[in-house]
């Protein structure tokens, strides 16, 4: 009891004697901020959400411009071999000149013979009817194939938001990073202006001082240090979304939206059903299935009629007009080993189409637990660093109090300091780990932002 009223009563008249100390003049520090880090450019500065980064890396990602060119290209495969099973139509159109120039025949045109001058023209249309279902499972794989790049392209979208979602928030989390070590900067400079007029008052020591300008240009250092990693971050984001690296990009500090769940088993179901590499796989496996039953037809017989109509004519195109109907049976009786090469080679397609639909499957699964278990952590970290810096932030105004009474060292005052912006930043690594999470639960689910 006797300590308690000792320390109270002490505390007033350090205080009383601090402010009627006549001090020297007290030596200033300069605590304006080093301008920040900038690359030049005259692109104009641009203030994006996170969806509207991922919506513009949609746009102009060069990833995705060259899977959209993949599903262009299988689209034009599938086409290609589609036109087999539709009548094929051919039209031509001539004129012959026939003059002979030596022999024992004579000279001169005479409208006669095998190769008589005029006018030719044909029309046939060629139908086939019956080849084993080469051609069909042909077809059907190509179309297959096609659902296979639309699905790839659908994930390399997921990819390229969540690469843009990741690039994003390690953007806002070097900003925040920045605005902690401006905030420490401006916090040391006054604690260092404090023990020059506490030293200059009687009431402090010289170590004192020198101790805080040390804090004061670590806390310098440790600002460049956090204005280079923000300017790396935002190149990086720029590069992500497809845009020229130098553009300023500034990112805000709204969180990612949770995803609304039962549990983890429901999670993965989801993303069997919804993936779409998970659906592309399906697609590569049935489409592996049809080239196996193609490539067993290959040395098959195939049916196919024609129907035409030829005209003819020294000066008049259709004087003589003749009709044809045709009946073709092309059967390739050897091969020379080509189908059994195409066999094997598609039962190693079929093979290789299983074994990835099998890892898609287990990368599924790990995408979905890793998330999980990442938010789980951040959440706990949050909850967490959220009372840290609270009690930072009361053990740095108590060790400034305790200085500026005189019955505390300097050293408690950058110690709570330096706590208080390690608090600091592990607050803002938790909250950017969670909105990671979330992005990263998102993309494993196969949900589009």
């Amino acid at each position: 009891m006797t300590k308690t009223f000792t320390l109270l009563f002490c505390l007033p008249l350090a205080v009383s004697a601090l402010a009627q100390t006549e001090p020297k003049k007290p030596q200033t520090v300069d605590v304006q901020l080093p301008p920040p880090l900038t690359l030049p450019s005259d692109i104009p500065a641009a203030k994006l959400s996170a969806d509207e980064a991922v919506a513009v890396a949609l746009e102009k990602s060069p990833v995705l411009i060259a899977a959209k060119a993949n599903v262009l290209a299988a689209t034009g495969k599938q086409q290609q071999v589609q036109a087999g099973l539709v009548p094929n139509v051919t039209l031509s159109s001539g004129f012959n000149h026939v003059e002979t120039v030596g022999g024992s025949g004579g000279s001169g045109n005479t409208g006669t013979g095998s190769n008589p001058s005029g006018y030719n023209s044909s029309l046939t249309v060629r139908q086939l009817v019956f080849d084993f279902e080469k051609t069909i499972n042909a077809a059907r794989q190509a179309k297959l194939l096609e659902k296979v790049a639309s699905g790839v392209l659908s994930q390399t979208q997921l990819d390229v938001a969540y690469a843009v979602k990741q690039a994003y928030f390690g953007l806002s989390e070097s900003q925040q990073v920045v605005s902690v070590a401006e905030a420490n900067v401006q916090s040391v400079g006054l604690q260092l202006e404090l023990a020059k007029a506490l030293m200059n008052s009687g009431l402090g020591a010289p170590p004192d001082v020198v101790r805080a300008t040390t804090s004061y240009d670590n806390a310098l250092q440790n600002l460049i240090l956090a204005r280079t990693s923000e300017l790396g971050a935002r190149v990086a984001l720029a590069n992500v979304i497809g845009i020229d690296p130098r553009t300023p990009i500034a990112a805000d500090d709204k969180v990612e939206p949770d995803l609304a769940h039962d549990s983890l088993e429901a999670l993965i179901q989801s993303a069997l059903q919804d993936r779409p590499d998970m659906l592309a796989a399906n697609f590569g496996v049935m489409a592996a299935d049809a080239g196996l039953s193609a490539s067993k037809s290959a040395s098959a017989p195939s049916l196919s009629v024609s129907l035409g109509v030829t005209a003819r004519g020294d000066t008049n195109p259709f004087d003589t007009r003749t009709g044809l109907a045709g009946i073709n049976v092309a059967w390739p009786v050897g091969d020379g080993g080509l189908t059994r090469g195409l066999v094997n080679q598609a039962k190693a397609g079929q093979q290789s189409a299983q074994a990835t639909l099998q890892q898609i499957k287990l990368n599924i699964v790990s995408d979905v637990s890793n998330a999980f278990v990442q938010i789980q952590a951040a959440e706990q970290r949050v909850r967490v660093s959220d009372a840290e810096k609270a009690n930072a932030q009361e053990s740095v105004r108590i060790a400034e109090g305790r200085y500026k009474a005189g019955i505390g060292t300097f050293l408690e005052v950058t110690d709570a300091q330096s706590a208080l912006v390690q608090a600091e930043t592990n607050d803002v690594l938790a909250k950017s780990a969670l909105n990671r999470g979330r992005a990263a639960l998102r993309r494993a689910v196969g949900k589009r932002p």
